[in-house]
């Protein structure tokens, strides 16, 4: 039997266990390097495209010849970005007027009279995480402050009536309640002569810049400073060519950092913490937007892999991605991923954190031209990462997601370690720490194409996209405990890898690519995929295969094509026929399964073709993945439930197939663990389906169990489906022992999918059927709130950060923009894409921004799937932005996307009735209903009085039927109330005495003070801060507080309630500069 693979012996190389910490020789890399010391990776260029790489970080400044370590920086987000769009001249003393309020002293930078940019930096620019410690920090600090001043008061009242002791009664307490603006820093662009523009930041808000660093644009100079010891954030700058934009360039999460290092960190010769290619260079590309969450935004990952090729990159990781719907490979950004590999870049994807289940990779790995990682972890990252005793050998992580996707394909292309110790960015506080996940292994393995390709040009070799992938998998180990779909070919293994490179150099032919198509249940792809198999009756696929040329590829090139293959089936349980051609219009053979040989569980195994005519050790071109699903089957006899016992020891996993009977919502899943100590499990449920999205069939669990202890949990099934549940016994500490598992399927059907009350209809019914059981039920119903559709027009604009990608392919965003008025404080508002195209393939980039009534921006998020809750809105005004993203004009013009917003009202629950003269004596409401086996009762209600609602909106709630705690039936209701027709001529006039308005009494109150000669400038004070307590939101009401504590002579406090104006009112600039030059030059003349 031919096969490419070898199986790791557990007998391995012994090494220091410290080595693990950041593990390389799980891939053969330290002995690589020690026979290949100049192949580290030099003369190779990786874009890493994450949250941003701290271009501060010791391990990341050199690589191992000393050059630039972070040669490059872009942001494909809107997170770094700052408008420096007002302009200013130098005054004659060096000073300029900062944005924050504050005088700034230039010094040596910009002379008297020379014209500077001016932006500032709010919290809001800082990652989140940082912006928290700092305002904690600034807390404590206040809370010391407050405490000695008390002590100290408290000693002076204890003197007596003295002198002191009257001083220290009347002096006011300046720690009533701790009021931070967050941090505030002005930033200034100024020019000089042969350097072009430079940046400066007040990193230490005191408006000395003469003492800060100034820095030139990261690509040109490598300039970086840090923001003060309180942020300890390392920074860079880019700067557009007018100096009216600076991108700050820095990590946002900590995630970006990390996976650099594993790639290329370089603390010199012997440094542990060396990643795989010390002698690579580094292109940090952000397409994490810390303004939405670390999310990625506005199609990042197409202008990020744009730029990448664009900067000379040959390697490309992105330890980033989610679920798609289809999860088929044919998502929007896969023909970006598939262009940058033909331009070529070698493309590096994590599989996904959603394991243990099958078929759970996640975009953009599902791409046909990503490499995409499964994670593993080996005994010395086991010892002396996580504390482990007695390590497993080798095991796959429990998370790491799985494949093969649903078309078939085989999903993992490679499986590599998946935790390190590894930098962290400075504001972190810390040098590295151990983080672990797919984001993890992406990195390992490319550093190792890294490695490879860097012997690959220093020895002449062909390394095109498509050689490295053979050679990688030719040189692949196999874990013995994991199926092809679980870790791709294989685990990477460097000096193997780099011989069958060597030992493809003599083939004179371009790797030719194929596309294979077998039509399976969920999708047309690479592979055989069978879930559900009718019987264990043989059966028969076909498997077409076509080449796949490039573009410029002629005519008379395809039609010369011809090549002849051998097949080899794996397994005895599958049959093909010996030999296949293929032409240029391609080839196509049967295959022949037999699952009467197979017991009930997963079945993994491979077809390979291998080319009649290639010189041996070729291997094979293509490698055909086929999976089958024996699943055990329950019935009514059964009670619908399955019962299983199994051994476990660490690092083992089960699964466990169950065909989901019809009628089925959910099924109760119990854990019993029996054996010594206490032992962890992490359990995954999931099925694949056309019709649901990830989160409504996928569900995870984490437990800790002691001898004899159970564990619940309630999954969501789709009926007519395969459910697949996975118990992993944790490996780091568990012991063996033995798991009783019950799977109980519930559920119950309602005779509508929605239950739905049209305009006129104040009764209404729904039929509920219990098709697996009798049932003793709890039935409940509430409308929640008004749901209306957004009708806002799209506006079609161009990206304005990256407009177009790879020689003119436009990035164009739809915008809708719409008022939302809130009437109450506390309001809660979901923003609904139902059946939306854009939240099914589109995933992290669909940009929610809410703008308060004086332009500032209030909330950041990315919609997602279904639901995205939005935080409580305050009564007030306000303006949504919805922006889609977009490859070309032609999904915008077609609207591909719609939206609904749901405001949340006060519960009104419904009356329930299970007989039809109850509903109309309006009697005996209640909640308890029993519905036997395949039986069927009618719930009703009646309406309460609603009022009418515009066109386009209905009133929302839910019905939900629970057994005990578990839900059997969630349904959603929909009641329209549409307005009726207004009759012309007929106005109603508002009746009652008129609400007092407590913002027009406040703002009269200090408007007639202000008219008085001899007004008292105190209480000018206190009267501009009750306008502006009854009215925060008014940029008015703030400027007359200002105005008035400048008068009043505090000018101090002034300035200090002055930071935060611009970052709130960002449209006044003209007039608090005015004001803020007023207070500056009192305070600078006393």
């Amino acid at each position: 039997m031919l096969t490419t693979l070898v199986v790791f012996t557990l007998a391995l190389a012994p090494q220091d266990p410290l080595l693990g910490q950041l593990p390389k020789q799980d891939l053969g890399v330290q002995s690589f390097l020690q026979q290949y010391p100049e192949y580290d990776g030099r003369g190779i260029r990786v874009a890493v495209l994450d949250t941003g790489v701290d271009p501060g970080h010791p391990l990341l400044q050199r690589t191992s010849t000393g050059g630039r370590k972070i040669v490059d920086w872009y942001d494909a987000t809107t997170d770094g970005r700052v408008s420096t769009s007002v302009g200013a001249e130098v005054g004659e003393q060096g000073t300029v007027l900062g944005m924050s309020g504050r005088l700034l002293q230039l010094g040596k930078w910009a002379p008297p009279g020379s014209r500077v940019f001016l932006g500032r930096v709010d919290g809001e620019f800082l990652p989140g995480g940082l912006n928290s410690r700092i305002e904690s920090s600034r807390r404590d600090a206040w809370k010391r402050e407050k405490r000695l001043f008390e002590e100290e008061r408290l000693r002076q009242q204890a003197l007596g009536e003295s002198e002191g002791a009257q001083e220290a009664s009347a002096k006011a307490n300046p720690y009533e309640s701790f009021e931070d603006p967050g941090p505030v820093y002005d930033l200034v662009v100024f020019h000089t002569d042969g350097h072009g523009f430079r940046v400066l930041l007040d990193a230490d808000e005191d408006g000395d810049l003469d003492e800060e660093s100034a820095l030139g644009s990261f690509r040109e100079t490598g300039d970086w400073a840090t923001l003060g010891d309180e942020a300890l954030l390392n920074y860079a700058v880019g700067i557009e060519a007018d100096g009216q934009h600076v991108t700050l360039f820095f990590d946002t999460n900590g995630h970006g950092t990390h996976v650099a290092g594993i790639v290329a960190a370089n603390g010199g010769p012997g440094e542990r913490l060396n990643g795989l290619a010390p002698g690579a260079e580094i292109v940090s590309i952000k397409i994490g937007d810390g303004k939405f969450g670390g999310a990625t935004s506005g199609f990042s990952i197409a202008k990020a892999l744009d730029f990448a090729v664009e900067a000379g990159c040959q390697v490309a990781n992105i330890s980033f991605g989610g679920p798609s719907f289809f999860a088929d490979g044919r998502e929007p950004d896969a023909w970006v991923l598939e262009e940058a590999t033909r331009r070529g870049l070698i493309v590096v994807t994590s599989a996904g954190n959603d394991g243990p289940t099958l078929t759970t990779v996640g975009a953009p790995g599902t791409a046909r031209t990503a490499l995409a990682i499964a994670a593993a972890v080996w005994p010395d990252t086991q010892k002396v990462n996580y504390g482990s005793i007695d390590p497993s050998p080798p095991v796959l992580f429990d998370f790491s997601s799985r494949g093969p996707l649903p078309t078939g394909d085989l999903g993992i292309d490679f499986t590599a370690p998946g935790a390190a110790v590894s930098p962290l960015p400075s504001w972190l506080l810390t040098h590295a720490e151990n983080f672990n996940g797919t984001s993890m292994a992406s990195p390992q393995v490319a550093g190792a194409v890294a490695l490879l390709l860097s012997s690959a040009k220093a020895e002449g070799l062909s390394h095109s996209p498509a050689r490295v992938y053979r050679a990688l998998r030719l040189g692949a180990k196999a874990l013995p405990n994991a199926a092809w779909v679980e870790q791709g070919h294989g685990v990477v293994q460097l000096t193997p890898s780099l011989e069958a490179l060597r030992g493809l150099a003599g083939r004179d032919q371009v790797e030719q690519a194929f596309e294979v198509r077998v039509r399976n249940p969920f999708g047309d792809g690479g592979g055989i995929y069978e879930r559900a198999l009718p019987s264990e009756e043989s059966f028969e696929r076909t498997v077409q295969v076509t080449p796949i040329f490039a573009k410029e590829a002629t005519n008379a090139e395809k039609a010369a094509f011809h090549r002849s293959f051998r097949i080899h089936p794996e397994s005895s349980w599958i049959q093909a026929p010996e030999a296949v051609y293929l032409s240029g219009q391609g080839g196509r053979f049967r295959v022949r399964l037999h699952p009467q040989k197979l017991g009930k569980g997963l079945h993994s195994s491979r077809i390979l073709l291998v080319d009649a005519d290639a010189p041996k050790g070729a291997g094979p071109d293509l490698v055909i993945p086929v999976t089958l699903l024996q699943a055990e089957s329950v019935t009514a006899e059964q009670d619908f439930e399955l019962r299983r016992r199994f051994k476990l020891k660490p690092g083992q996993l089960q699964r466990t197939f169950v065909e989901v009977p019809h009628g089925a919502g959910f099924a109760k899943v119990v854990l019993r663990h029996q054996g010594e100590g206490l032992n962890e499990y992490r359990t995954g449920a999931g099925s694949v389906s056309g019709f649901r999205y990830a989160e409504e069939r996928q569900k995870r669990g984490r437990f800790f169990l002691s001898h004899e202890q159970t564990a619940e949990q309630q999954v969501p099934v789709e009926a007519g489906t395969v459910l697949e549940y996975t118990v992993a016994s944790r490996w780091a500490t568990n012991r063996p022992s033995t798991v009783e598992l019950w799977i109980r399927f519930q559920g119950l059907e309602g005779q509508h999918e929605e239950w739905q009350v049209p305009a006129g209809q104040g009764m209404a019914y729904m039929a509920l059927k219990s098709p697996l059981r009798r049932e003793n039920l709890k039935v409940s119903a509430s409308l929640e709130g008004v749901a209306t559709a957004v009708t806002a027009p799209w506006n079609i604009v161009p990206d304005p950060i990256r407009a177009t990608i790879f020689g003119g392919y436009g990035l164009f965003y739809g915008v809708r923009e719409w008022p939302v008025d809130v009437e109450e404080n506390a309001t809660r508002i979901t923003l609904r894409m139902p059946r939306s195209i854009q939240t099914t393939e589109i995933r992290e980039d669909l940009m929610l921004e809410i703008f308060d009534r004086n332009g500032k921006a209030i909330q950041r998020t990315i919609l997602y799937e279904i639901d995205t809750a939005l935080d409580p809105l305050e009564k007030g005004s306000y303006t949504f932005r919805l922006s889609y993203p977009s490859l070309g004009t032609e999904p915008l013009q077609g609207q591909y996307a719609g939206c609904e917003m749901r405001r949340a009202t006060s519960k009104q629950k419904l009356d329930l009735y299970f007989n039809l003269q109850d509903l109309m004596a309006a009697e005996h409401a209640g909640s308890s209903v029993q519905i036997p086996f395949a039986g069927v009762r009618t719930v009703f209600t009646k309406l309460p009085d609603l009022e009418p609602l515009p066109a386009g909106s209905y009133y929302y709630g839910s019905l939900q039927c629970k057994a005990g705690s578990n839900t059997l039936l969630h349904q959603e209701i929909r009641v329209e109330r549409p307005e009726l027709p207004t009759v012309a001529g007929v106005a109603v006039a508002a009746s009652g005495e008129q609400a007092e308005d407590p913002v027009a009494e406040a703002r009269g109150a200090f408007e007639k003070l202000r008219l008085q000669e001899d007004a008292d400038e105190d209480e000018m004070v206190a009267k501009a801060e009750a306008w502006v307590e009854a009215d925060s939101q008014c940029p008015e009401a703030e400027l007359a507080r200002l105005e008035a504590l400048t008068s009043a002579g505090r000018w101090q406090e002034a300035r200090s309630k002055g930071l935060s104006f611009l970052g709130r009112f960002p449209d006044r600039v003209e007039a608090f500069m005015k004001l803020a030059a007023q207070w500056n030059r009192q305070i600078h003349s006393h």
